[in-house]
């Protein structure tokens, strides 16, 4: 199993000029979309873009990345197992550093926003595409229904609909 980001779109520290934001576009081509699609456990995922804004603060040395994305995925419906499209959108911010972390000793860790606790930047490079990938895959509905379908819990539990175990009733009372 390959552990190779599937949508991989890197801009090196050097890029990101001090004192102005660097904007960037992403957009994953049909086999990222289809790499990712597998990866999230979908039918479908086209369309995938991000626009995106870097900017460097504290010095330099932490970068700020926000902006939107936007993705168009299919996946079956819970209740009748048709195929459903949604349009996937939401806003990426991410802190990250090229101070490395401190090892801590403390036994417990109180748990900080990403502001404070930037991720550490390795090799020099933001892989930018891999950060848009994980805001969708936390987009993505866990349980999409079609339009005008619902799920009816008494209905599975009241039997009104025929148990599978019925036909074995049968051939027991005919054996008595």
């Amino acid at each position: 199993m390959s552990t190779d980001p599937e949508f991989t779109f890197c801009i090196k520290l050097d890029e990101i000029p001090k004192g102005r934001p660097l904007e960037k576009e992403v957009t994953a081509n049909d086999t990222e979309c289809a790499a990712l699609s597998k990866r999230f456990d979908v039918q479908g995922l086209k369309d995938v873009t991000a626009q995106l804004v870097l900017v460097k603060q504290g010095g330099g040395h932490i970068i700020k990345v926000e902006g939107r994305f936007t993705a168009h995925v299919t996946q079956e419906c819970i209740v009748t197992l048709a195929p459903v499209l949604e349009t996937v959108e939401g806003q990426v911010e991410a802190y990250y550093t090229d101070i490395a972390p401190v090892p801590s000793l403390a036994q417990e860790v109180e748990m900080q926003s990403e502001s404070d606790a930037p991720e550490f930047i390795k090799d020099g490079k933001i892989d930018i595409g891999e950060l848009v990938a994980q805001h969708i895959a936390l987009e993505i509905n866990p349980y999409p229904r079609a339009e005008g379908v619902e799920f009816d819990p008494e209905q599975a539990k009241s039997g009104d609909t025929e148990n599978p175990f019925a036909v074995l009733k049968v051939l027991k009372s005919s054996d008595e």
